[in-house]
């Protein structure tokens, strides 16, 4: 089936996949690739597929149903029910770890953010293999020419060194693109990072 080619669910993301199923629909339909009247696959097929539970699948089903993207009829299937759905800010988000603090941003960032926006979040533990890969690995367009890539922490040792390799590694043309909260982070929050 088609539909399979625009859903994406990334298992290295901190974003649950139910929401990452829902947002792949979302986006479809913003893309013009779904439109009213498309039936979806079954929830078995997408959890074969994907390899994911059938209760996962429910729930992101569920979730468009509540906010009135899909319809479902019994022993019919599941279907488009929306023309058109705004176009949202899609956010790269990558901690490299979880704190008190990192909570304290991130929802702020979130809220921040509204209802406009998707964020994709990931965690890498300080690894950089798995820094990398995440990196490496994003199958998503993300807001603005490189991406929204908001940067909390510190990669390595020295701003101009995980700058460095992480030019390195995402090839990053335009310094700017990459939101750095270093310089204010130590200022804002002290030193408990």
């Amino acid at each position: 089936m088609a539909i399979f080619e625009f859903i994406h669910i990334d298992e290295f993301s901190s974003t649950p996949k139910y929401r990452q199923l829902a947002n792949s629909i979302i986006e479809a339909i913003q893309k013009n690739k779904l439109k009213k009247g498309d039936v979806l696959p079954s929830i078995n097929e997408v959890s074969f597929h994907y390899y994911i539970s059938r209760i996962t699948v429910e729930k992101g089903y569920n979730y468009l149903k509540s906010i009135g993207i899909i319809e479902s009829i019994r022993g019919k299937g599941f279907f488009i029910n929306v023309d058109s759905i705004p176009v949202t800010y899609r956010i790269f988000l990558l901690f490299n770890k979880l704190s008190e603090h990192k909570k304290i941003i991130y929802d702020a960032f979130v809220k921040e953010l509204g209802e406009n926006a998707v964020v994709d979040f990931y965690v890498y533990n300080n690894d950089f293999n798995l820094f990398k890969r995440i990196i490496e690995r994003r199958e998503k367009d993300y807001t603005g020419a490189w991406g929204g890539l908001a940067k909390f922490s510190y990669l390595f040792e020295g701003t101009s060194t995980h700058i460095k390799r992480l030019e390195n590694i995402i090839k990053i043309q335009n310094r700017d693109m990459l939101w750095k909260v270093d310089d204010w982070e130590t200022e804002w929050l002290g030193n408990g990072w």
